[in-house]
């Protein structure tokens, strides 16, 4: 399954949580490994922006970092497939 088609709704505690257009193009290139300098770079956004898109997709998806973020992502793939 596409991470963009995951991502873009799911559930967390019953409630269901959309993530926008920008922050499913954020957390693809943060699975890819890219820091935020580097996502500020390519996506031509001011490195504040990236680092608010970021926060905002951990507050939706309740996590902590990036290694709590592709855990997440890997568990939630893992129960739905």
């Amino acid at each position: 399954m596409e991470i963009s088609l995951f991502l873009k709704n799911f559930k967390i505690k019953g409630k269901e949580c959309c993530l926008s257009e920008q922050e499913l193009i954020i957390g693809r290139f943060i699975i890819m490994g890219f820091s935020v300098s580097t996502i500020a770079i390519k996506r031509m956004k001011s490195v504040k922006t990236i680092s608010t898109q970021k926060r905002s997709i951990y507050r939706k998806l309740a996590v902590r970092n990036d290694i709590e973020f592709i855990m997440k992502l890997s568990s939630m793939r893992k129960n739905i497939e």
